[in-house]
């Protein structure tokens, strides 16, 4: 074959080797352009995934900020890796990061968790299920669930703590107790009372006669004289149990919601200064007319700042104020007394108990029987040797419906 015929040849199979190649170029770009096809259309799902994730996470997040539960994340080790608003609020300061020791001090709970508290499973074994007064506020209940969390494929991944602020339930129950509990107790304390009071009075009488007919002979004179101040101590005692016991009948009219505080502020002032004791008063917002009983509310009143005067035996600031707001009005009365103990303060609405040798134990009993037939509720707080805040919160109209006060009223400016 002549070179002519061989280079021929050659230039032929160059030109169906090129021809091959740029098929295989235009299948190559149709498979890269299908591939980053499909590369786009993965991204896209893969961002929207990611999209879907972060709103999915975002949603969660604004939940657990907004729960009214606290909610605590723990790890294996028992160290805080997620805590919400409501948590940090009950504990009194940020959560996240903190070991175990750490945020069991800060929640107050030491009492319930044994060492080793490094160990989980037993850590929340302990806590589940418990009520704890919380260390700041001796009159908060907190109420604690708490679980370890799984996984089939992991097996715990690590705890989580459920806090509930059950204060309110707490006072609602008592309040409900002691009522049922007071309704037996009065009816049997007014009838025994009445029996009491007669063989009272025929001791009285016997007593001033004797002492009348001994008037010569001073130590005998002086028995009878003993006699009579105790029977009439006794007396005074069963008229305040009759008082305790007696249906209140309020009769409600418009009444200034400053106005009538600062009479009785007045009312009050000569027993506090003799005590060395100083009173200032604060009223938020603008004065208003509530439909209530002006000589029910003073007795309130004065049973609060007289109880207040006993607890500052050496002096110290009565601090009184009012609010209006949400159709309600709080009166705050707040001491710098002895305060009151935690073993104690469940128990200072109950008839006949007093934390004073002398104290009768109704004043605190006439006052809640008073607050709640106004259709109000009395709270306290009070922590030993620094001072206790009593806040009776009223609402601003009766309901029509009501039958304790037969008058109504549009609620007007003074």
């Amino acid at each position: 074959m002549c070179d002519a015929a061989r280079l021929a040849d050659a230039f032929e199979a160059f030109h169906q080797t090129s021809l091959q190649l740029k098929e295989a170029y235009r299948k190559l770009e149709t498979r890269v352009a299908v591939l980053t096809e499909e590369l786009d259309g993965k991204t896209q799902a893969l961002e929207q995934t990611l999209l879907e994730k972060h709103a999915a996470q975002t949603y969660l997040k604004r939940i657990l900020e907004n729960l009214s539960t606290g909610v605590l994340i723990l790890d294996l080790e028992g160290r805080v890796v997620l805590a919400n608003a409501e948590a940090e609020k009950l504990a009194g300061g940020p959560l996240p990061g903190l070991k175990a020791d750490q945020w069991i001090a800060a929640l107050g709970v030491a009492a319930l968790c044994e060492p080793p508290r490094s160990a989980l499973e037993p850590l929340l074994n302990g806590l589940h299920d418990q009520t704890v007064l919380l260390p700041a506020d001796g009159g908060r209940s907190i109420h604690i669930d708490a679980t370890v969390l799984r996984s089939q494929a992991v097996g715990r991944l690590g705890g989580i703590l459920l806090l509930q602020d059950v204060t309110r339930i707490r006072q609602l129950e008592q309040r409900a107790e002691r009522k049922s509990r007071l309704s037996a107790m009065g009816e049997m304390s007014a009838h025994v009372a009445h029996e009491i009071r007669n063989p009272l009075g025929s001791i009285e009488l016997f007593a001033s006669i004797l002492r009348r007919e001994l008037a010569q002979e001073p130590e005998r004179r002086d028995l009878a004289e003993r006699i009579l101040t105790g029977v009439r101590s006794l007396n005074h005692m069963v008229g305040n149990l009759l008082h305790y016991t007696r249906p209140v009948r309020p009769s409600c009219r418009p009444v200034s919601v400053r106005g009538v505080l600062q009479e009785s502020v007045q009312f009050a002032e000569q027993a506090l200064q003799q005590k060395g004791i100083r009173c200032s008063g604060h009223h938020e917002g603008d004065d208003v007319a509530t439909l209530s009983d002006a000589e029910l509310l003073k007795q309130v009143f004065m049973n609060l700042m007289l109880n207040a005067a006993q607890a500052m035996s050496d002096g110290g600031e009565l601090k009184v104020s009012s609010a209006v707001g949400d159709g309600e009005v709080a009166y705050h009365f707040a001491d710098t007394g002895k305060g009151i103990s935690r073993e104690a303060l469940p128990r200072i609405f109950t008839p006949f108990y007093s934390g004073r040798e002398k104290g009768t134990g109704l004043g605190l009993a006439i006052v809640q029987n008073i607050v709640d037939t106004l259709g109000g509720r009395i709270d306290v707080q009070s922590r030993e040797n620094t001072g206790s805040i009593f806040t009776v919160i009223l609402p601003l109209e009766v309901p029509p419906a009501d039958a304790r006060c037969a008058a109504t009223v549009q609620r007007g400016r003074y």
